[in-house]
């Protein structure tokens, strides 16, 4: 059998669930609902694609309120060794660097297919709320 090629249905930050999504901060934990996963959907083998590089979730789980499937995770943070230009990382990069704000297109990938690019504006983090 083909396999199923997977939808995102909603993409969207995991403090209010708003669709601002901000590169750093409380909105840069993210909740995407999904169609086209199957059971053996986990972190081992979804992930999400930004401009290059593959972002592994922290969950993957079936959500019976859409009867569809729920990833979580949180877009990457600098880490101290990522300085300066290169904290973007090289294309492919995995897990490594944060990202820059601006217009970014998102791809859920599962079994090695990829959904159609969502579009997403990433934003400056606001100073209502604490960086974590």
């Amino acid at each position: 059998p083909l396999p199923t090629v997977p939808t995102i249905i909603s993409f969207r930050n995991l403090v209010d669930f708003g669709t601002d999504i901000e590169v750093t901060g409380p909105k840069s934990a993210i909740t995407i609902c999904v169609v086209g996963l199957d059971q053996t959907a986990s972190p081992d083998n979804v992930r999400l694609r930004v401009r290059g590089r593959e972002l592994r979730p922290d969950y993957v789980g079936f959500d019976p309120n859409f009867a569809g499937y729920k990833v979580d995770l949180k877009l990457p943070v600098v880490g101290p060794e990522a300085v300066g230009p290169a904290a973007e990382g090289p294309v492919g990069a995995q897990d490594t660097g944060s990202l820059a704000p601006g217009p970014a297109s998102f791809e859920l990938v599962f079994k090695g297919v990829a959904s159609t690019p969502l579009p997403i504006d990433l934003q400056r983090q606001s100073s209502d709320g604490p960086e974590y």
